[in-house]
């Protein structure tokens, strides 16, 4: 009998110090419900870091998905109609049809199944998910649910005018993202890893590779098995294989300052000493598609983004007699050209510290001397403009960029992160901390913040560091 006794009473130390060591809770009492009718687990859903874990499979299943089972990567594939999840053991990220997500604790193996965060298994597949504390009940509802964006567009040369308005630091072409990193201010080196990272021995790997070293690489484009960038040390654009071979200079630009290079097709577009130029992705065939006027004192020209057949650029200020721009120059504007440099189209009068370009329009803000401090869209093609602020509102130098859907800021003096339809309406803010840089891939946004590369779901969700070594 004391036998028996102490058998218990150590069975239940044991059982308190698993506890106490932060090891899953037994969820007692929590129950999932799908459009009403209750689900039942062979595995009770655990408490891990406060969140619930649920059964992937009975989840999946009851919302309709056939499930697949990898055991050597240890990695779930779940597939409804054009939906395809997957999941994998150990690592937050999952995807959605190629598009990442974070989980805020990641998939485990608890008595023989994979357990999930309770949100993402019915979210996954575009259901609604609530949560009902007095009864202790995870509500999945697919009656009247959203069904979440659908993965980005494959871009052609790995990333868009808008972020090559904003330095281009980053591209993602397929499964890999190529970015400017290294520690050293003077000598940043252009790099390439997994946008999604593989599972080896319990550790995420995400094969990261050194393309080019010390270039200080802008304007990063990704074609095919080529990367393009411009080189901080001389303004060249240059050409890397994606796997570091071959650094080669396709074309010099002398002095130009102006950081956006896009590749279109078969072309480079750039602007060298004030001329809006192209030339062939081998170096070929340079030629000028806007030429700058032969007056010492006109305004040179700077290339915003190119898109669909037509070219985006700002005619600068003249210059006074004192050598200052003169920003009351009537000329001064953004304008719109076919990629032949045939049919001009006068966007504005004046041109405005932030632009770009997405889609038919430009998008631009109005503060300064030639207009209020609201946000505008203009199309290319016809210069129809549009507002879409309410009220006047104070932009940060450099950072504008557009996705399709919204329009993506910095306002001062918050520092903030903002973003607005771009049919225009209220403003949302999306990050409490100065950023810049900003950069838009699919549902991600990429930026630099804090002395840190990060990343956040376009919502403002999901925040968290991409590379640590800025």
């Amino acid at each position: 009998m004391k036998k028996k006794i102490f058998a218990i009473a150590l069975a239940a130390v044991l059982v308190c110090g698993l506890l106490a060591m932060g090891g899953p809770a037994l969820a007692s009492g929590i129950s999932v419900v799908i459009d009403g009718v209750p689900v039942t687990f062979d595995q009770p859903p655990i408490i891990e870091d406060g969140r619930t874990l649920v059964p992937l499979r009975a989840i999946f299943e009851a919302l309709g998905a056939v499930i697949d089972w990898e055991q050597s990567t240890q990695t779930v594939t779940a597939v409804k109609g054009d939906v395809t999840v997957i999941m994998q053991i150990g690592n937050n990220v999952y995807t959605r049809n190629g598009v990442q997500i974070t989980l805020d604790v990641p998939p485990q193996l608890v008595g023989g199944r994979t357990m999930v965060p309770a949100r993402a298994s019915g979210e996954s597949f575009g259901a609604h998910v609530d949560w009902d504390q007095a009864s202790q009940t995870v509500i999945i509802s697919t009656d009247g649910a959203v069904t979440p964006p659908p993965p980005p567009v494959a871009l052609s040369n790995g990333t868009t005018p808008g972020n090559l308005q904003n330095y281009g630091w980053y591209a993602i072409s397929g499964e890999w993202i190529y970015y400017r990193g290294g520690q050293s201010m003077s000598g940043r080196s252009l790099f390439r890893e997994r946008v999604e990272p593989r599972r080896e021995n319990n550790r995420n790997e995400f094969d990261r590779t050194e393309l080019a070293r010390g270039v200080n690489p802008s304007a990063i484009n990704v074609v095919g098995d080529q990367v393009f960038y411009i080189s901080g040390r001389d303004r060249g654009i240059y050409r890397v294989g994606v796997d570091g071979s071959g650094n080669t200079l396709v074309t010099a630009r002398g002095t130009s300052t102006n950081d956006n290079v896009i590749v279109v097709g078969e072309w480079i577009y750039y602007e060298e000493a004030g001329n809006i130029m192209r030339v062939g992705l081998d170096g070929a065939n340079k030629s000028t598609v806007v030429a700058r006027s032969s007056d010492p004192n006109a305004g040179g020209y700077f290339l915003i983004g190119v898109s669909s057949d037509r070219i985006c650029y700002a005619k600068h200020f003249r210059t006074t007699p004192q050598g200052f721009p003169d920003r009351n120059d009537p000329d001064a504007g953004y304008f719109s050209v076919k990629t032949d440099g045939s049919d001009t189209v006068r966007l504005t009068t004046g041109i405005h510290n932030l632009a770009t370009v997405d889609g038919d329009h430009l998008y631009y803000y109005g503060g300064g001397v030639f207009e209020n401090g609201h946000l505008y869209k203009v199309s290319l093609s016809t210069g129809s403009r549009t507002q879409l602020t309410n009220q006047e509102v104070s932009l940060g130098t450099g950072v504008l960029n557009a996705d399709g859907d919204y329009l993506y800021y910095v306002s001062v003096p918050d520092d903030a992160i903002y973003r607005i339809s771009v049919n225009g309406g209220p403003s949302t803010q999306l990050h409490d901390k100065f950023a810049f840089n900003i950069h838009v891939f699919g549902d991600w946004l990429y930026f630099f913040s804090e002395s840190r590369h990060m990343k956040m779901r376009i919502d403002g969700t999901g925040l968290t560091l991409f590379k640590s070594d800025s």
